[in-house]
């Protein structure tokens, strides 16, 4: 479970952290991996867990709950990241909101992935790969008054890379994304 750090002027720099739960919800230990800025979505591959946080994608060792890498932009400013997950070949992939980039982590590289036109997607929350697309949950979009409306969710189809998206109406601000195992999806606000 990640716990976002303290924020404002007198903020106390990196101490949001990682707790460890049973499946049960029981804690199993409170600040198991430390020195992070704000934890936020979480994603297990290749026997470690990814983070994705302000300033970086933080890798970290399954087994000890130390940080074994830190995964930033190419201009080495803070990815502003969100959302991570992984795809069934152990790809991570994370959204960059200050630079409207998706990032991928794959074999050990990582690298843009596929820049986002936010007119189309509005800004990103969520992110979750299935076999052959990422989803994308959408947390606000600029109608055409400027107004802030609800998001949708689109797809990047790893094919080709081109984007879509399920549905036309406006649906929520997609903050969490799980199939329903009925052919839909189950969305949290």
């Amino acid at each position: 479970m990640s716990n976002l750090a303290t924020r404002g002027k007198d903020r106390t720099p990196e101490d949001g952290f990682i707790t460890k739960v049973s499946r049960s919800g029981k804690i199993l230990k409170l600040k198991w991996a430390t020195g992070l800025e704000d934890p936020k979505g979480l994603a297990v591959a290749n026997s470690r867990l990814y983070v994705g946080d302000t300033p970086a994608m933080f890798e970290i060792d399954l087994k000890s709950g130390d940080v074994v890498a830190r995964h930033r932009p190419e201009d080495g400013g803070n990815g502003a990241f969100n959302d991570c997950t992984a795809d069934l070949d152990g790809n991570v992939y994370v959204y960059s909101a200050r630079l409207s980039t998706v990032y991928r982590l794959h074999a050990g590289r990582f690298e843009s992935w596929k820049e986002i036109d936010t007119s189309i997607t509005g800004g990103l929350n969520r992110l979750r790969a299935e076999i052959d697309r990422l989803l994308l949950g959408g947390w606000t979009e600029m109608d055409s008054n400027g107004d802030q409306q609800l998001g949708h969710i689109s797809i990047v189809r790893f094919a080709d890379k081109s984007v879509s998206r399920i549905g036309n109406t406006p649906l929520a601000h997609v903050d969490g994304l799980e199939p329903d195992g009925a052919g839909g999806y189950t969305v949290t606000d």
